[in-house]
């Protein structure tokens, strides 16, 4: 359901690029871009509350846990009008040019951030419930909810694309109606599923100064989330104010297939973060485990996305929208893109345990810190390199992240040594990549035998280095797997 949703994402942008300008493109970006940046007025309380949900539930503190859901749902209804305030302000500004560059359709820039700002708005309202769920072990419900609105948003856009003359405005159309289905279908969800201790009308009023504790952990995850989107997104507005219009679209299409690498990879590995946070409070032996566990696995899947981008991401963009979207020195700058999706994966599962324990004001700080130099980096660096520029600043950005945290979780004895011997033979073994210069086809059979093989050696090449640094974890996979294909087994026997 995952891989159907992000190929029609994919189909969506791809008719979208051949029914507009290049220049209209970029401004769709550039809008999509800043407006996302509205998901900071929540201050980061979705986490917060999901993580103390999740410890109440853990120590059976039900009417705790429904608190907590209080908190956030009556916060997040005040930020509603908050929000659509800043959203009319600022569409007004960009209607009479102010915000914009001049070589854009003011019109067009303000009805785009009205109509994608207030899609942004109408998940404010939907988050409480999807952090009830989350913080009730229900993550993979709400991934599948995710995935299905997801799928059913871009197949309605792509018609809307199709069948009418809207053009840009076809995707803030068709997620302003299905993210309001999506509120009223989360809200079912929950209550179905949060039944022992979910109840909405018993919390009609909050006194937020009792919760500062609550507040406290949310600004500083907030703070690290403000320079996390600083340092994620500022390509486009790098690009955007040195006046590199056209490279705006170009770096959108690039980027899409690594940002989902990355999205897949951690979601599924955020997935787990409900499950160790209720560990810590029993067992913190099991959670270091499960821990280690977790990031080999992320950073396998990580490494197999350096080895398969770099070697065919020039192809995928070729076969998906046309060789116009091809840059010079492609082939470096696939490389550059794997890394920084290996880096960033690294970084994340790293940062998710560093979270959690509590270390949320560190994090923050350490989140500034890369955001400052990722931006003064590319300021500099992307004048004389372009796209190069922008990229080695963000991969330096996040091996500062990777490094920090695994000193820190080195010292208080959760991260592993042979777990980080891996990781970093990980990029080592990545730079053989630099030595081969690998073609772009425009056929789909061999980009499919391609795949495939790129697929195989880097599963392989990974499983090498767990059996020379993680024999042991190397086996405990290999049992589970087993013990799961023979539990299956059975199942299909008995039925």
């Amino acid at each position: 359901m995952v891989f159907t949703g992000l190929i029609t994402q994919l189909v969506f942008i791809r008719e979208l690029t051949n029914s507009i300008s290049g220049l209209e493109f970029s401004l769709y970006i550039y809008i999509f871009q800043l407006v996302s940046l509205l998901n900071v007025l929540q201050i980061g309380l979705d986490y917060s509350v999901s993580r103390d949900i999740a410890i109440h539930l853990g120590s059976e503190r039900l009417q705790k846990a429904n608190e907590s859901f209080g908190v956030i749902r009556l916060f997040n209804n005040k930020l509603f009008f908050v929000g659509f305030l800043s959203v009319i302000i600022i569409s007004s500004l960009f209607y009479y040019g102010y915000g914009l560059n001049g070589d854009y359709d003011y019109e067009k820039g303000s009805k785009l951030f009205l109509i994608f700002g207030f899609s942004i708005l109408i998940n404010f309202l939907g988050s409480p419930f999807t952090v009830a769920m989350i913080g009730n072990n229900q993550q993979a419900k709400v991934n599948l909810n995710n995935t299905i609105i997801s799928l059913a948003t871009s197949l309605f856009a792509f018609c809307i694309l199709k069948c009418t003359q809207i053009g840009i405005y076809s995707m803030p159309l068709s997620l302003v109606l299905f993210n309001a289905y999506n509120f009223y279908r989360l809200k079912k969800m929950a209550l179905l599923n949060c039944t022992r201790w979910l109840n909405p009308g018993a919390v009609k009023s909050v006194a937020f100064k009792n919760y500062k504790g609550l507040f406290q952990f949310a600004i500083y995850a907030s703070i690290g989330g403000v320079a996390w989107t600083i340092e994620a997104t500022s390509d486009v507005f790098i690009l955007n104010g040195l006046g590199q219009l056209s490279y705006v679209g170009i770096y959108a299409v690039w980027w899409k297939f690594p940002q989902m690498s990355f999205d897949i990879i951690t979601r599924l590995s955020s997935s787990s973060l409900p499950i160790i946070s209720g560990s810590i409070t029993t067992s913190k032996e099991v959670a270091h485990k499960m821990f280690n566990s977790i990031t080999l696995l992320a950073g396998g899947m990580g490494f197999v996305a350096l080895i398969y981008l770099s070697t065919l991401l020039p192809s995928l963009v070729s076969l998906w929208v046309g060789r116009q979207f091809l840059v010079s020195e492609f082939s470096l700058i696939t490389y550059f893109l794997g890394c920084l999706v290996y880096g960033r994966i690294l970084g994340n599962s790293l940062g998710n345990f560093v979270n959690i324990s509590g270390m949320v004001s560190f994090s923050a700080k350490l989140s500034w810190l890369q955001a400052i130099v990722k931006v003064v980096l590319s300021l500099y660096l992307s004048v004389d390199m372009g796209l190069k520029g922008l990229l080695i600043a963000s991969i330096i950005s996040s091996l500062i992240q990777v490094f920090v945290f695994s000193i820190v979780l080195l010292k208080m004895g959760v991260l592993r040594t042979n777990t980080i011997q891996t990781m970093c033979c990980g990029y080592i073994i990545s730079f053989l990549l630099l030595t081969f210069d690998f073609p772009v086809t425009n056929s789909t059979g061999n980009f499919i035998l391609y795949s495939l093989l790129s697929l195989v050696v880097s599963v392989f090449l990974w499983l090498v280095l767990m059996f020379f640094f993680n024999k042991i974890e190397l086996n405990n996979w290999s049992k589970y797997l087993k013990t799961r294909i023979n539990n299956n087994a059975k199942n299909i026997l008995r039925t």
